[in-house]
């Protein structure tokens, strides 16, 4: 049968029809909103297709069409369309357009009349097999496009072979279209081919791709007094990746031409020199460069905020690191806690008020706002983070359950908008678990957190900053927590289980290469934390139990080094910005805590900063 057997699809209607409806007693006409299309079909010449062809509209299939003959469409939506015919056999071809737009008028009938030649077959055909070979650099993704005779392209990869058979015996011709610009055919295109009776013919097509992108190489250079710890870079206003404040990043793949890169997330207290963004010249296999110079004054970012207990009150304060220019922000009659910089350096956000709630508050103790103005008594927000950026705030809350019905509390993560507004649940962990330490990744996408769900050992975790489905990143066979995004993101550090001791691990943000960066015996290891430039992580490190000593660990070599070198009571160490500095809290078991500063490399110790705990610089 010279036709295509097809499946013969009734009309489907694509908008229903104007209905009556009932109002007060009487009939409200709605106004026809959808039309009617007509398809005349006509096919002359020998053997025609003998069962007729599909009618299809918007790329959809509405019912069968004699060869010869008139169908109609019901119900179509008023507007333009694109009608056209398919199953149309091998020896027939559409004349003019097909398919073609038919424009629909609600109430009215639309025609679209298709006339169509049929030749006979040939007695003894044969076949063409076509092959595509490509080389080179950045080939073409999407492929090309294969014409015999000049009739209509049909598509083909870019390094595949496709046979098409039933072509007359004679001369023919076969030509490739829809190559990229910066990829060429070789030889003649298109060119011609013989085809014998019965036979198939070969025709290559060798395709030779030359690159059409190249680099831009961004080198940042900060220099002065409080440095900003990274910033963002982009190209075109394209995806922002993270950069050092000393240190390059590559952009790869880049069109070809003049194009725009941008520096952003720079502290209040720095600037960039010369012009932001700086235009690029990016020629083919070449990599361009854009360097940025800037210099940061000293500002807000040098002080230390910090807690201090006096009594049953607990406020917060803000010092510099030499232990000058003390100032008290908060006169709480209960709590505050947990306090940390916004990005900018001009707030700080903390948890605070009888029943846990959160707070922001400027640094210079103005402007003091609860975001979360809970107060029920059966809920309580603790430990807020800003994101890079400082549009958001990450923080648990806990529920507290009914006796009841069995368990006391849940703890979940949220984040809201810095005002407070769009809270948002990113976890359930389950009346069981609880989510721990949490951190941001450095492009504001992605939470790592601790999690301990029923029936598992507690593990990292991390789930997209806007919600969703967390995945398990530390292996389940031992405990792990406290994740620490390394600044350029593609690392966390963390602390695991290796035999009976507790040790610093980091492992790729997918999880991947999970490495033991310490092997010290001991009571116990805590908040390991990067510092800015990535090269090292700061942790406390207690031998024995009741005596501790902040280190840092290279996370290249795995060389451990004692910073305070004290064997006293040392804990909860924060780097500087500048990464030259760390301050930590000393004492805190004895309940007379006293924040400390000192240089990275163990000298220059400040050891009376303040009384006070949970520093944050």
């Amino acid at each position: 049968m010279l036709g295509f057997r097809r499946h013969l699809l009734g009309s489907l209607p694509l908008i229903a029809a104007a209905t009556a409806l009932a109002c007060g007693g009487e009939s409200l006409v709605v106004p026809p909103t959808t039309g009617t299309l007509q398809v005349t079909t006509s096919t002359s010449g020998t053997e025609p297709d003998a069962d007729g062809y599909i009618i299809t509209v918007d790329g959809t299939d509405h019912g069968a069409v004699p060869a010869t003959g008139t169908a109609s469409v019901e119900s179509v939506s008023e507007g333009d369309h694109v009608v056209g015919l398919s199953g149309v056999a091998g020896n027939c071809q559409v004349q003019g357009d097909n398919p073609r737009t038919v424009a629909i008028t609600a109430g009215a009938t639309a025609t679209a009349a298709f006339a169509v030649a049929c030749t006979a077959p040939p007695a003894n055909p044969g076949s063409i097999r076509i092959t595509t070979a490509t080389t080179g650099s950045n080939p073409d993704a999407d492929g090309y496009a294969f014409a015999i005779d000049g009739g209509t392209g049909q598509p083909i990869g870019a390094n595949v072979s496709t046979t098409v058979d039933n072509i007359a015996a004679g001369d023919h011709t076969v030509g490739l279209s829809g190559v990229a610009g910066n990829c060429t055919v070789a030889d003649v295109n298109p060119r011609p081919v013989t085809v014998a009776a019965g036979a198939t013919v070969a025709v290559n097509f060798s395709i030779t791709c030359t690159a059409s992108t190249g680099s831009i190489q961004v080198t940042t250079v900060t220099t002065g007094s409080n440095p900003d710890n990274g910033y963002s870079v982009s190209v075109d206003g394209g995806t922002a990746q993270n950069i050092v404040a000393n240190g390059t990043f590559t952009f790869d793949l880049v069109a070809a031409g003049t194009r725009s890169v941008r520096l952003s997330g720079v502290a209040a207290n720095c600037t960039v020199a010369g012009v932001n963004p700086q235009q690029v010249a990016v020629s083919v296999g070449q990599t361009a460069t854009a360097a940025f110079s800037i210099t940061c004054a000293a500002s807000a970012q040098a002080r230390i905020t910090f807690v201090r207990n006096d009594g049953a009150v607990h406020d917060l304060f803000t010092v510099n690191p030499d232990g000058s220019g003390l100032s008290r922000l908060t006169g709480f009659a209960g709590l505050a806690e947990t306090p940390q910089w916004s990005p900018d350096r001009s707030k700080i956000v903390f948890e605070g008020g009888q029943s846990g709630e959160i707070f922001v508050i400027n640094a210079d103790g103005s402007g003091q706002t609860n975001l979360t103005m809970t107060r029920s008594g059966t809920e309580k927000e603790t430990g807020p983070k800003w994101s890079p950026d400082g549009s958001r705030i990450l923080f648990t809350k806990t529920t507290i359950i009914p006796s009841d019905l069995g368990d006391t509390e849940v703890t979940d993560l949220y984040t809201m908008n810095a005002d407070g507004s769009n809270p948002t649940r990113l976890t359930t962990t389950g009346t069981e678990a609880a989510a721990g330490g949490y951190d941001w990744s450095p492009n504001g996408l992605l939470i790592a957190f601790e999690s301990e769900p029923v029936g598992t050992l507690q593990g990292v975790y991390v789930v997209s900053s806007s919600g969703g489905i967390p995945t398990r990143l530390s292996g389940g066979g031992v405990a792990s927590w406290a994740p620490n995004w390394s600044p350029d993101g593609r690392k966390i550090a963390f602390l695991s289980q290796a035999g009976a001791q507790v040790q610093v691990w980091t492992m790729n943000a997918d999880g991947s290469v999970q490495t033991q960066l310490t092997d010290q015996t001991g009571d116990d290891k805590a908040a390991p934390s990067w510092s800015p430039d990535g090269s090292k992580i700061v942790y406390m490190y207690a031998p024995a139990f009741g005596t501790s000593d902040i280190w840092t660990v290279n996370a290249n070599t795995r060389e451990t080094f004692n910073v305070t070198k004290s064997g006293g009571d040392n804990t909860s160490p924060v780097w500087s910005p500048d990464g030259g500095r760390i301050a930590f809290v000393f004492g805190f078991g004895s309940g007379s805590p006293v924040i400390r500063v000192i240089n990275a490399d163990g000298t220059g110790l400040v050891p009376n900063v303040s009384s006070g705990y949970r520093p944050d610089w």
